[in-house]
């Protein structure tokens, strides 16, 4: 005689809809990392500039949104992705400080782009 152990329902493997919701909940009342103002910081400079501000603003800002659909498409680590993000983001205010400083003439699509991408910053801060 052989034993066979009943396999589980289906039903009681699947979480119900009322403990998956309570246990989202919970994780949206977990205690958010803080994120620290963006200073300009001449030594943290990356080798990612170049002598062409336009080029080296337009590159970070295309790692930028490189990196936001990573984030956005959940590959990788979550953890490593914002930490990159948080320097890429140094990094693009650190450039665009230089570009100010020097009185940069950019091409009018860029500067568009420059501006949402500092308002969005701005606003993580503003919150």
């Amino acid at each position: 005689m052989e034993f066979h152990p009943k396999k589980p329902k289906k039903e009681d493997l699947m979480e119900s809809v009322h403990d998956r919701l309570i246990r989202l909940k919970s994780e949206e009342q977990k205690p958010k990392p803080k994120i620290e103002r963006y200073i300009f910081d001449p030594k943290n400079q990356s080798s990612i500039i170049t002598n062409n501000p336009e080029k080296s603003i337009a590159l970070i800002l295309k790692k930028i949104e490189h990196l936001e659909r990573k984030i956005n498409l959940g590959e990788g680590n979550y953890l490593g992705f914002f930490y990159d993000m948080k320097s890429m983001e140094q990094q693009f205010i650190n450039q665009l400080y230089e570009i100010q400083r020097d009185d940069v003439d950019l091409p009018d699509d860029l500067w568009k782009r420059i501006k949402q991408r500092k308002d969005l910053i701005d606003s993580k801060f503003n919150k």
